[in-house]
C-alpha cells in the first residue's frame, strides 16, 4: 500500500545527511557545488490551522550557498504514481511557505527561492508537467514556440516558472542504484521500494540474498541493527516474505543468528502492538483491518486535522477494501471529501 512506500520514504529521510544525498543526486550539479551542504537544517513546519495544514509540505530544509549570502529552501516531495497536479500542489507549497516566511521575517525585504524535488517511485516512468512550463506547453505554449521562438520566449521570460528536480525510479536500473554515490541504508530502501515489492517470495529472496553486501553493511553502519528495522518492516508489509524468510537474508547477510532473531523478537513486537496477527487467518485479518483503521485515520490527521467524530465512525466501520482505497488516495488528495469519493 502507498502508506508503507511512504513511511519509509519519511523514516529514511528525515535523517538530515541522508536528505543531503538525495539532494545532490538530483539537484543540477551547478547547484550542488554551490550549496554549503553542512549548513542543511530541517525547518519545523508546524501548522494548526487545519486548512492550511494539508497545503505545507511534510519536510522543508534551509542551505547556505558556499560564496553568497543567500539561503535556499529545499521541499522534498514523495509519489507513488504519476500526478498531474504536482506542479500544482508544489506551488501552493511554495506561495504558503513564503508567506510564513514574510510573517517570520517582517523585517526581510527579499524572498529566499524554494527548490522543489520529486522522488517518484511509481511502476511506469513519470509522464506529467514537472514544471509550470511543461503545463503551458499543454496549454498552447508550445505551439507559439514552433511558429514564433522569440514571442515565446518572452511569455515565458514574464511568467511564472517553477521547476522540480525529480528521480525517478520507473527509468533507472538496479546497477545505476547499486553504483550511485548514496548512503547504504537509503540505497537499500530505494531499491527494495522499487524491486522487491513487486517480486513473489522467492524472486524477492533471490534478490535480497544477491544484495547481502549491503544489508552487511547497513548493519555496520552506525545505526547498527536499528538502521535496518524501517527496511524489515516495510519488506513484511508490502511483500509476502515472512519474519522467518527475512531474518535468513539477513542472516546470511551478517553470519550471525543472535541479531537477526533480536530483530524478528521486535518486529514481532511492533506487530502486536498495531493489533496484526501473522498466524491464524482470523487473526491476520482482524490485524490487517485494525492496522489499516489506524493508518487511515493516523494519515486524515497528517493531511487534514483531526477528523471528526463523523468520519472516525466511518472509517473504523469500514471494510477493508475501502480502508486500502482510501489509504491510496489519502497522500495525493486535496480535500477530505477526495478521500472518500465515489469510484
Amino acid at each position: 500500500m502507498a502508506s508503507h512506500h511512504d513511511s519509509l520514504f519519511h523514516r529514511i529521510f528525515a535523517d538530515t545527511a541522508h536528505a543531503a544525498a538525495m539532494f545532490r543526486l538530483l539537484l543540477p550539479p551547478e547547484l550542488v557545488a554551490a550549496i554549503d551542504w553542512s549548513t542543511l537544517t530541517a525547518l519545523p513546519c508546524q501548522i494548526t490551522d487545519e486548512e492550511l495544514r494539508k497545503h505545507f509540505p511534510d519536510f522543508v530544509f534551509s542551505a547556505r550557498l558556499r560564496d553568497h549570502d543567500l539561503f535556499v529552501l529545499l521541499v522534498p516531495e514523495y509519489k507513488s504514481g504519476d500526478d498531474p497536479g504536482t506542479v500544482l500542489q508544489e506551488l501552493r507549497y511554495a506561495l504558503n511557505l513564503w508567506l510564513k516566511w514574510t510573517s517570520e521575517h517582517p523585517d526581510s525585504d527579499g524572498l529566499p527561492p524554494i527548490l522543489p524535488v520529486l522522488f517518484h517511485d511509481g511502476n511506469k516512468p513519470w509522464r506529467s508537467p514537472t514544471s509550470l512550463r511543461g503545463h503551458f506547453d499543454l496549454g498552447g505554449l508550445a505551439a507559439v514556440r514552433a511558429k514564433d521562438p522569440a514571442l515565446a520566449a518572452v511569455i515565458e521570460a514574464n511568467g511564472v516558472s517553477l521547476v522540480s528536480s525529480v528521480l525517478d525510479l520507473a527509468s533507472r536500473d538496479e546497477q545505476w542504484l547499486r553504483t550511485i554515490e548514496f548512503p547504504d541504508r537509503p540505497r537499500l530502501a530505494l531499491l527494495c521500494m522499487h524491486f522487491v515489492r513487486f517480486q513473489d517470495p522467492a524472486q524477492g529472496i533471490a534478490t535480497l540474498d544477491r544484495w547481502r553486501d549491503l544489508i552487511a553493511a547497513v548493519h555496520r553502519g552506525s545505526g547498527g541493527q536499528a538502521g535496518f528495522l524501517g527496511v524489515e518492516s516495510y519488506l513484511l508489509d508490502v511483500t509476502e516474505l515472512d519474519e522467518v524468510q527475512v531474518s535468513g537474508v539477513v542472516q546470511r547477510a551478517t553470519g550471525t543468528g543472535e541479531k537477526v532473531m533480536s530483530t524478528a523478537e521486535r518486529l514481532r513486537k511492533e506487530g502486536e502492538a498495531r493489533g496484526e496477527a501473522r498466524g491464524e487467518a482470523r487473526g491476520e485479518a482482524n490485524g490487517r483491518t485494525q492496522h489499516a483503521i489506524e493508518t487511515v485515520l493516523r494519515l486524515l490527521t497528517r493531511r487534514f486535522g483531526e477528523p471528526a467524530e463523523s468520519v472516525a465512525l466511518r472509517v473504523r466501520g469500514a471494510s477493508l477494501v475501502d480502508l486500502d482505497r482510501w489509504t491510496e488516495r489519502v497522500l495525493d488528495a486535496r480535500t477530505l471529501d477526495d478521500v472518500f469519493a465515489a469510484d
